[in-house]
């Protein structure tokens, strides 16, 4: 069973807190019973001191520690029959392999993380690009082959621009449950989890989010921002900030559905109680008073200006329905 947005929501929060290492006290006792066990061997062998046979027994029966399991282990579950999908499972095999190697390899993690992203990358240029998505994804094996990617700590997309272009991208949710990441790196992965292409034409496995969940994503990728402006990848939670944000002001069904408008106008009234000094809180109080009026057109030049306030270069956010793409596009300023 799926948490809660609430729950999510919190726990993105109890991230943000977050700053010791988990159980450091633990860590170190563990470390001086290690010690103290090599040191009285040391002993024993200078000395000759031998054990009693309980002792040797007991020493005997205790099973040795296990390594722990690599969450990146590479597993084939597909057997698909078609050429082509085969042709790329098995490509996405070795990608799946490359990565688990990396991960034993200990790297730190940021640096795992831009060359899983660079393994990633190189497998789209080699394998992806010779492939069309609808002679993929319309087999009935491909199914099994998305859950295999999963597995894998994979995912993919298509694109709306170019609807036969597949890639492969990472799988946000496996890399949310890693262990032993920072709380930098939980933030990051829950937002994108969280928000990543939940609002563009081409959200294949997520139902659009509710005014609730919209306004927990923003409020968890501003408070995000404000702590780790420095973050490497930073520009990706300020995307998802951005589609999210215009996606909460003009969802396309606001005009037509008056429940559905009611609830996104309590939501902007508790955003604005809750997150007042946000990027998001001009746009979200200029907006709810324009919609109130009964103004449901896209302001001139709004996109640009949430563009700005965010520093992102100019968007390829995709609207909804092709009616907000339209609006998007004639909102921009004159050059």
């Amino acid at each position: 069973m799926k948490p809660s947005i609430k729950a999510l929501a919190a726990a993105v929060c109890l991230v943000f807190s977050a700053s010791a290492p988990a159980n450091p006290i633990s860590d170190a006792f563990e470390s001086l019973i290690r010690w103290g066990a090599g040191a009285i061997h040391e002993v024993e062998v200078r000395t000759g001191m031998a054990s009693s046979p309980a002792a040797s027994s007991e020493a005997a029966s205790t099973p040795a520690p296990q390594a722990a399991p690599n969450p990146f282990e590479a597993k084939s579950s597909a057997s698909p029959l078609d050429p082509k999908l085969k042709a790329l499972h098995d490509k996405a095999m070795v990608l799946a392999r490359e990565n688990e190697s990396l991960y034993a390899a200990g790297k730190p993690f940021p640096e795992f993380f831009r060359l899983y992203r660079g393994n990633i990358e190189s497998f789209n240029t080699k394998a992806c690009s010779l492939v069309k998505a609808s002679e993929l994804t319309s087999s009935s094996e491909f199914p099994a082959f998305e859950d295999e990617l999963h597995a894998n700590g994979l995912d993919w997309i298509s694109y709306a621009r170019d609807r036969e272009r597949l890639e492969v991208i990472p799988d946000y949710a496996f890399l949310a449950r890693l262990p032993g990441l920072q709380p930098e790196w939980q933030g990051y992965f829950a937002i994108m989890e969280k928000g990543y292409n939940r609002v563009s034409e081409t959200n294949r496995n997520k139902a659009l989010p509710s005014p609730e969940e919209t306004s927990e994503i923003l409020k968890a990728s501003d408070a995000f921002l404000r702590k780790y402006p420095e973050f490497p990848y930073a520009y990706e939670v300020k995307s998802v900030y951005f589609s999210l944000l215009h996606f909460y002001l003009h969802d396309s069904r606001i005009e037509r559905n008056a429940a559905l408008r009611g609830n996104y106008e309590s939501s902007w009234d508790q955003f604005l109680k809750e997150a007042p000094n946000s990027v998001a809180a001009p746009f979200v109080k200029r907006n709810a008073a324009r919609i109130r009026s009964g103004n449901f057109a896209l302001p001139k030049g709004e996109v640009r200006e949430m563009e700005q306030a965010l520093g992102l270069e100019p968007a390829r956010y995709v609207p909804v329905s092709r009616r907000a793409q339209a609006q998007a596009r004639s909102s921009a300023p004159a050059k």
